[in-house]
């Protein structure tokens, strides 16, 4: 049996990338192959010291370097007090535990020589995808989120992410180089492949995000019920760029209206809560009255689960990242769930045509990884 190693953003704090791992994992287990998480590294893996990453940090442009130091203040502002860094490692330690099971997570350097021969020489093909990978924030990793480790020939992306509408000019030789190197292209989102095609002339086909691949009785299949869930109707929020005053008063109205109880999965300071995992991300979302969210992948569970959303542009210093949002609320024609100008009933919405979407994409996609794979009928 064929090998395939799976390349994506790794850690344990994402309900997106970790689902969305496990879901292309599963897919192209179906597929006929042996799957693996692979996690590698440009440095020794067993060198992970601060100082190890201040060094690595001195290499990057200024303006990224600035970018993530202003990034790791507000982590450290947001964990500062004894409390919110012990529900932040206990939610880590659940995250480690739906991995370990899911995930089949294995780890290499490229600074070691046999781990090096290891990946060419059992190794069939790796896919990076989806997520965030070709996001030029990660400029420190960039290259091997391009595969570059191995030929090209075992070069394939399955609904990778760029993150945003535009390049910024200093990366645009790097990445027509690394798009050009890739066996197989395709992206998650019609501005990557516009970026593409602008930078190469390749017409890289959109693909569905992994997790939209899988039925709703398969992701109930790895839900868990939270015993933080209330019996009764409640409003389920995740926001990754923290809900706007419009968005706070307007469940605080909701909530008061309809005597419901509002659910927080994001805040940190809500310890209870805070500390879900994804398998418990599931099942919140399949039994919310009402889900209002920033996230990409919170919309997506809302429409494999059938729960009424409203989706909101996420609050953020650095370039908008909403395109990919843009694109699944087209595909179904869910437009008017966005916050701005809402004006519907938020306990009321049309599936009705979902399932002929999500069959379309799920056909078009197993397809393009067929073809990648080179799997003949």
């Amino acid at each position: 049996m064929k090998n395939i190693g799976i390349v994506t953003l790794e850690g344990y704090f994402n309900y997106g990338n970790r689902l969305q791992n496990y879901a292309l994992k599963h897919v192209i287990e179906e597929l006929g192959f042996e799957v693996k998480t692979t996690v590698i590294d440009d440095y020794n893996i067993f060198d992970r010291s601060l100082n190890t990453q201040f060094k690595k940090i001195l290499k990057m442009p200024f303006k990224l370097q600035k970018k993530i130091l202003i990034s790791k203040l507000n982590l450290l502002k947001r964990y500062s007090n004894r409390n919110n860094v012990n529900t932040k490692n206990n939610r880590t330690g659940i995250f480690k535990e739906f991995s370990n099971k899911y995930l089949d997570e294995t780890f290499f350097s490229l600074s070691n020589p046999d781990d090096v021969k290891y990946l060419l020489e059992n190794y069939s093909y790796f896919i990076t995808g989806s997520d965030q990978v070709w996001n030029p924030d990660y400029i420190h990793k960039l290259h091997i989120y391009f595969l570059s480790f191995v030929p090209a020939y075992k070069r394939i992306a399955y609904a990778p992410s760029i993150g945003r509408d535009k390049l910024p000019i200093e990366y645009e030789e790097k990445y027509k180089k690394w798009f050009e190197g890739m066996n197989s292209i395709s992206v998650r989102e019609e501005s990557g492949a516009n970026i593409i095609e602008s930078l190469t002339g390749i017409e890289a086909p959109v693909m569905a995000d992994p997790t939209m691949l899988l039925s709703k009785e398969q992701w109930l299949s790895v839900s868990n019920r939270s015993n933080k869930r209330p019996n009764a109707p409640y409003l389920l929020t995740y926001f990754l760029g923290g809900p706007t005053e419009e968005a706070r008063k307007e469940l605080e109205r909701l909530a008061d209206e309809k005597n419901m109880k509002v659910i927080n999965l994001g805040d940190v300071t809500e310890k209870e809560i805070y500390e879900t995992g994804p398998s418990e991300f599931l099942d919140f979302i399949n039994n919310a009255s009402a889900f209002f969210t920033d996230s990409f992948h919170g919309v997506v569970f809302s429409i494999i689960f059938q729960t009424p959303f409203v989706v909101y542009e996420r609050q953020s210093s650095g370039p908008s990242m909403y395109s990919r949002i843009e694109t699944i609320l087209d595909n179904f024609d869910m437009r008017d769930r966005e916050a701005e100008g809402f004006d519907q009933d938020i306990f009321s919405m049309d599936f009705s045509g979902t399932y002929e979407v999500l069959e379309r994409e799920y056909e078009k996609s197993i397809n393009y990884l067929k073809e990648a794979l080179r799997i003949e009928e």
